[in-house]
């Protein structure tokens, strides 16, 4: 059975640069690649991806490229505002301006939310997303529906079901509006209608989507696969206790947001050796007792029912920045350029030292 690669990419707004310079250090790597999927910043990073994979550097070249040229972006000066510096400049263009290629502030309101007290947000959203969506028509085109190859899968949450849904190229032509779905952050964002269902970030139900795609794969794709899952894991777990308000919201982000598929790779271990088991019983079979041997052909006949998949991850995790208080100012809403560069060597420096780690292990 042949190992596939799979990769698996987190929302976090500005933070998906990370995922760029990582994807720099992994794409040469990955020359079976048959999964990519994302959430939000993660679902537009694994379109462009999925869309560009056949080219000669796997889309590496074009996902930077979109990252410098399209999301990086000029920050206004702010120098009455309090935390006047270049990274509190980038933080306010991001509030008060928006992003010109992703989200842009709501007209008509009688002045900015951010200067009034919650009391009064009457808003369901803050900004628009017409911006994002004018952005992916320009550079993602219609993927799937059938066997494409990679199989792209990008996750929201449908808000009236209040469950995940996971948007599958094998079953669905993911289009724009798909990938504005997943990013749909609220309250910032409005919900994204699609076929009079709405949609918010898929990161609010699980911003490592591995358990999505899993759940997808099992309705459609081969009986037996084994993967090499890369998690890019774009929030630090630990840091230390906030000082102030700010930080205390950046801590509960990264919290909320971090990878937690520990659980399901140690559960997707367990289902395996038990398969492993009943098989090994089954060919033994004739040498059980009767009652045995006929509970554990029921077992194996169901068995060899089911979809079966083998999973290998490694996670690279974003390791600590060395300028702590930096980070907390800049967290996933700079998109300056100084930040989106920062963020992409980080990537690309994490991503390179844990393959040069698994090297030994594949001798």
């Amino acid at each position: 059975m042949q190992t596939q690669t799979m990769l698996i990419l987190q929302g976090g707004g500005a933070l998906g640069a990370y995922e760029c310079g990582a994807y720099q250090a992994l794409a040469p790597h990955l020359p079976n690649l048959a999964v990519v999927a994302g959430t939000s910043i993660g679902a537009i990073n694994a379109s462009l991806i999925a869309h560009h994979y056949h080219d000669a550097d796997h889309g590496a070249g074009f996902l930077r490229r979109f990252w410098t040229e399209i999301l990086a972006t000029p920050s206004h000066s702010f120098p009455l505002l309090a935390g006047a510096g270049r990274r509190w400049d980038a933080v306010w263009t991001s509030i008060l301006r928006g992003h010109p290629h992703l989200y842009t502030p709501r007209l008509g309101d009688p002045f900015a939310w951010v200067f009034r007290p919650p009391v009064s947000w009457s808003e369901t959203h803050f900004y628009t997303t017409q911006a994002m969506e004018e952005t992916l028509h320009r550079y993602f085109e219609p993927y799937g529906s059938g066997a494409v190859d990679p199989r792209l899968i990008v996750t929201a949450v449908d808000i009236e079901e209040g469950k995940s849904r996971a948007f599958d190229s094998y079953e669905d032509r993911i289009t724009a509006e798909h990938v504005v779905a997943s990013g749909s952050l609220p309250p910032g964002f409005p919900a994204k209608e699609i076929k009079g269902k709405h949609y918010w970030d898929g990161g609010l139900w699980s911003n490592t989507p591995l358990p999505e795609v899993l759940n997808a794969m099992q309705k459609a794709g081969p009986m037996d696969e084994r993967y090499h899952v890369y998690i890019i894991d774009v929030f630090p777990k630990q840091r230390r206790v906030p000082q102030t308000n700010w930080e205390v919201w950046q801590r509960i982000t990264e919290i909320t947001y971090a990878d937690k598929t520990t659980y399901d790779s140690q559960a997707c271990k367990w289902l395996n050796q038990y398969i492993d088991l009943v098989k090994t019983l089954q060919e033994h079979a004739d040498q059980l007792p009767t009652p045995l041997r006929n509970q554990i052909e029921q077992k194996y006949t169901k068995i060899c029912q089911e979809k079966r998949v083998h999973l290998d991850i490694t996670i690279i995790t974003r390791s600590a920045f060395p300028d702590e208080q930096a980070e907390s100012i800049s967290r996933e809403i700079d998109f300056s350029p100084p930040r989106i560069e920062e963020l992409m060597k980080q990537g690309y420096q994490d991503a390179k030292q844990t393959l040069d780690k698994e090297k030994p292990d594949e001798k």
